[in-house]
């Protein structure tokens, strides 16, 4: 996972491999750019490139290191008045794959103020989305040039003042962390991700979270009278499983509420892949 790591460095003091700003539609010029010089260059580079802020509007320029960063990002963000922290994780994910496409080990990311957002939602949307635009599943591939450069840092810049944005940045590595573990499990061939498997893989992230783990096979589903999944599972030499996992806060009254996520983890089905 890369390392994120938050400051209120303006764009012009941040170092990295690359760094990205945003710009909305209309804009001139990014915003959160403090340093004249910078923003006056990136100014000029949006207007040769005729950027107009739209989704996927992408500039780059390459400074050759000269105010810290080998390369600079302004990413369209769309309509300012459709402005939120979702459009800037998205912002991020674009950031992120055009970095890596430069073969960046680090990015820093100098995020815009969003009026109807707190800085906090801005910053867990963007590690969350920047996070997700580096996700990758290349488990099983062997030819090296197919792979992709990875970055291995994350700077995320806020304006000062802000409250919660380290909190606010961890909740997002959490969040992205466990869309990392659906996706994985999702993209794993139904040869290694066997009912046993995935019962196996549930109680290597079930240890050390807090969570009570039950496996239901065969017998225990027919005392249940689950005919139709028991029907389903006659179709390949694999036992069907069910797990129960259950997390109880340590600090619950009896009214706490109880929320219930039921998952369909079907590993196999010659209708289709789950």
């Amino acid at each position: 996972m890369i390392r994120v790591s938050t400051s209120t460095k303006d764009l012009s003091r941040l170092a990295a491999d690359t760094a990205a700003c945003f710009a909305f539609e209309g804009d001139r010029e990014p915003r959160g750019v403090d340093d004249i010089k910078l923003r006056r260059a990136l100014a000029a580079e949006m207007k040769a490139e005729r950027f107009q802020g739209r989704p996927r509007d992408i500039v780059m320029w390459n400074a050759n290191g000269r105010p810290g960063c080998r390369r600079f990002l302004v990413i369209g963000l769309g309509p300012e008045r459709e402005a939120s922290a979702t459009v800037v994780g998205d912002g991020c994910a674009r950031a992120v794959r055009a970095a890596e496409r430069f073969a960046a080990k680090k990015l820093a990311i100098r995020l815009p103020a969003i009026s109807d957002d707190a800085p906090a939602a801005v910053v867990r949307a963007a590690v969350e989305g920047a996070l997700l635009g580096a996700y990758r599943f290349e488990r099983y591939l062997t030819d090296r040039a197919r792979q992709r450069s990875a970055l291995d840092r994350l700077e995320v810049s806020v304006e000062k003042g802000s409250r919660g944005v380290a909190r606010a940045a961890s909740l997002g590595e959490i969040s992205a962390r466990a869309v990392y573990l659906a996706r994985d499990l999702v993209n794993e061939p139904p040869s290694v991700l066997t009912p046993a498997e995935m019962t196996r893989r549930a109680r290597q992230h079930a240890k050390g979270s807090g969570l009570s783990v039950k496996v239901l096979g065969p017998p225990e589903l027919r005392r249940l009278k689950t005919g139709a999944l028991l029907a389903v599972a006659r179709g390949s030499g694999q036992p069907a499983r069910v797990v129960h996992l259950v997390y109880r806060p340590k600090k619950r009254t009896s009214k706490t509420p109880k929320v219930v996520l039921v998952g369909k983890g079907v590993t196999f089905d010659s209708g289709g892949l789950n």
